[in-house]
């Protein structure tokens, strides 16, 4: 689950970053491009996976009086793959809800986070780099 969870963490995150490194650097573009078409199945993932990842830690509470450090950093991976999510995904999401109160909601969500896609795109692939260097300095 872990593998799974970084794997999803860093391409969230290099979609969420791509945008902004497209601007200041023309031989990224077509990556970007290439990874246009399918940020919005990114972001669905990363909404679920962040989601059942926050779910496994509450069920896992007790592990807090064992490694308090390593479980909230675990909790802000969830976190960071929810915001990551809703940045890619959150206007497919929405879409899905139609004129619905949740697809407003979901609509309204997307909008404040859309500007903090860099930088929450960034935390992602920062998080995703310590986590796996901290992982094999436990072994």
């Amino acid at each position: 689950m872990f593998w799974v969870t970084m794997l999803l963490l860093i391409v969230a995150g290099l979609a969420a970053c791509l945008p902004h490194w497209a601007q200041s650097n023309p031989g990224v573009r077509g990556l970007r491009d290439a990874f246009r078409p399918v940020e919005g199945f990114i972001g669905l993932a990363a909404i679920v996976w962040g989601a059942v990842w926050i779910v496994f830690q509450l069920i896992n509470i007790s592990a807090i009086s064992v490694a308090p450090i390593a479980y909230i950093f675990s909790m802000i991976v969830g976190v960071l793959l929810l915001g990551v999510g809703f940045t890619l995904g959150g206007k497919a999401l929405a879409s899905s809800f139609g004129d619905s109160g949740a697809g407003k909601q979901l609509a309204t969500r997307h909008t404040q986070l859309a500007p903090r896609r860099y930088s929450l795109g960034t935390s992602a692939l920062i998080t995703a780099a310590l986590s796996i260097v901290l992982s094999f300095a436990n072994s």
